[in-house]
Formats: C-alpha cells, sequence, structure tokens
C-alpha cells in the first residue's frame, strides 16, 4: 500500500444512490467491496473531523429574485484529508469554499472548524484562487509569501523570511525568490500562491479550481506536484473542480454535487487513483460519476431496491 493510501480507513459504502427529480430511481454499483459490519474505526485522531459543515443553505441575491446556491450540504472533512468538491457550474462549490473560508454568512446550517462555529475569514482557512492576478504585483516572489505572515501576526520577521525560504523550495521556486508576479509562468504564479497558504500553516488549505486557467500539460504538472507536496507536508486539502479527471487523481474523498441548487448527490473514496491509472477501469469510473451527476443510470444499474436493500444514503466508493 503506498504511502498516499496507507493514511485512510474507508468510510463508505459499495452502492451510491442517484436523485433525480423524482428521489431515487436507481442503486448504482460502484468499484470494489465495503463490509460496514467487519469494518472496525481506526482509534487515533483521523477520525476526528477537523470541518464539519451541518445542514449548511446558501443563497444570494439578484436584482430579480434571492438564489439559493447550495441546500442542506452535509459533509465532514478529516485531517489530512484530500476532499474535492465535485460539480457542474453554477452548483454552488465555490460558494460553499467561500463560506468555509468565512466569505459567506449561512442562510441555515452551520460549519465547524476544530468543533468551533466559523464566523468569518481566519488565518486557520487560506484559498489558492484560480485567478494568476492573485499576488500583488509590486511584491517579489519572498515578499509575497512573507507578507501574510507579518500582517496576520503569526511570526517574526526571522520566522516568516525562514518559512517562506522553506516552502518556496517545496515548490522549486527558491531561484524565483526575487523576481516579480509578472516575471512569472501562470503555473509559477499558482506555485507562489501555494507556497504563500502552507506558509500560513492554515488548518485547512482551499483551492478553487486553481489550476482550471492553466493548459493542459502545465496543469497536469501541477496536480503531480501539489500530490507530492501532499505527501511531504500532509496539509489538509478543500479542493473545488468541475473535471471528473482532476477530482479522482487530486482527492481522496470525492463529494458530488447535484445541478443548481448544490445538494450532495453522492461521496466517493477516490485515494488509489493518479495519472498512471489509466485503463479501462479508470474510464469505467468516470462514466459511473458522469451517471451520478448528470442523473442517470450508468451500466449494470440496479433497479431502486434492489442489491439487498443497500441503496440508502447517497455514499459511495470507487474503488
Amino acid at each position: 500500500m503506498s504511502a498516499r493510501t496507507s493514511l485512510y480507513r474507508t468510510r463508505a459504502f459499495p452502492l451510491a444512490r442517484l436523485r433525480g427529480a423524482g428521489e431515487s430511481d436507481f442503486a448504482v454499483p460502484l468499484f470494489g467491496a465495503f463490509d460496514a459490519r467487519t469494518s472496525t474505526p481506526a482509534q487515533n485522531t483521523l477520525d476526528r473531523a477537523i470541518l464539519s459543515i451541518k445542514g449548511l443553505s446558501l443563497e444570494y441575491e439578484t436584482a430579480e429574485r434571492v438564489v439559493r446556491a447550495t441546500h442542506r450540504v452535509n459533509l465532514d472533512v478529516y485531517p489530512a484529508d484530500r476532499f474535492v468538491l465535485l460539480g457542474p457550474s453554477g452548483c454552488g462549490k465555490s460558494t460553499l469554499l467561500k463560506a468555509v473560508a468565512g466569505f459567506l454568512t449561512p442562510t441555515e446550517g452551520e460549519m465547524l472548524l476544530d468543533g468551533k462555529r466559523i464566523q468569518g475569514p481566519g488565518p486557520d482557512r487560506i484559498v489558492v484562487f484560480q485567478e494568476f492576478d492573485q499576488l500583488p504585483p509590486w511584491k517579489t516572489v519572498r515578499q509575497n509569501v512573507v507578507f501574510p505572515l507579518l500582517a496576520s501576526r503569526s511570526a517574526t520577521r526571522a520566522e516568516a523570511n525562514e518559512r517562506a525560504a522553506h516552502f518556496l523550495d517545496k515548490v522549486g521556486l527558491t531561484h524565483f525568490a526575487d523576481a516579480y508576479p509578472h516575471q512569472l509562468s501562470g503555473g509559477m504564479k499558482q506555485r507562489v500562491a501555494i507556497a504563500r497558504a502552507l506558509a500560513m500553516q492554515p488548518r485547512v488549505l482551499l483551492m478553487d479550481e486553481p489550476f482550471a486557467a492553466l493548459d493542459a500539460l502545465t496543469r497536469r504538472k501541477m496536480q503531480e506536484e501539489l500530490l507530492a507536496l501532499w505527501d511531504d507536508v500532509r496539509f489538509t486539502l478543500l479542493f473545488v473542480t468541475h473535471s471528473i479527471d482532476e477530482a479522482l487523481i487530486v482527492g481522496n474523498r470525492i463529494a458530488i454535487l447535484s445541478p443548481h441548487p448544490g445538494r450532495v448527490r453522492a461521496e466517493i473514496n477516490s485515494h488509489h487513483w493518479s495519472h498512471d491509472s489509466g485503463g479501462e477501469e479508470f474510464r469505467a469510473a468516470t462514466r459511473r460519476i458522469e451517471a451520478i451527476l448528470f442523473d442517470r443510470p450508468p451500466e449494470n444499474s440496479v433497479p431502486r431496491g434492489g442489491a439487498g436493500g443497500l441503496a440508502k444514503k447517497c455514499v459511495a466508493c470507487v474503488e
């Protein structure tokens, strides 16, 4: 078992429930088997959620009406999780991330970080956005990483410089520490943003489609570098994407959100996939996730109530 998979115990069932206009019509067999009767929880801190989202509904106003972005979402993120929010455009996944960051106030429900209600932004949650202009252009790479540490009084100047040097080395930008953002490529700017976020040592790193604006080759390289960095640092990650392939590769757990308003349609364990997976098994996984996303029966679907009545709350295991 690889280092990337050994940290987790499975928290899922082998069937997913599809929810359509008429509630549930199909139980979807997914990969692997999991017997809840024989699974024994690990008695350590990995079993205590670092982030709990309970019955969370989010709304925003337009000129014409009030729009509900998410509806009664329930999620738990555990230490060192790479938790992905996957869904189509407009499903509220980025809105949900902004709420966790403390930028939005819930209409109902609550969010708990280490058991305490989230009531606003804080240095324990740092966001990496997809836009390349998130770095102040008048500051060098080093200064961009150091600044939030000093502004939040999280470190002395000497400590901030030491942390900046450490994480710039982790993302391979030591030789660009004195460069300015306009001198960097898009991928390098995102590396700076990641180094800046990790230098703050947040409880949860929040990433809102951070590689969406990159070309395909750079995006793949950044995914690989993020996973290598996670192998080294073991941070807790909440990651937003609308790419099924990226979700399977980056995440160890995936929450699949329905179209507007966003509800949790399924939760999937995906910790063993990588860029090296490929093949028919990986393509089959993407097809089954597509079936859940777009509310259609996949191949080998089972009628509702079949499979021994296991089509219960929508939790799934793609293994």
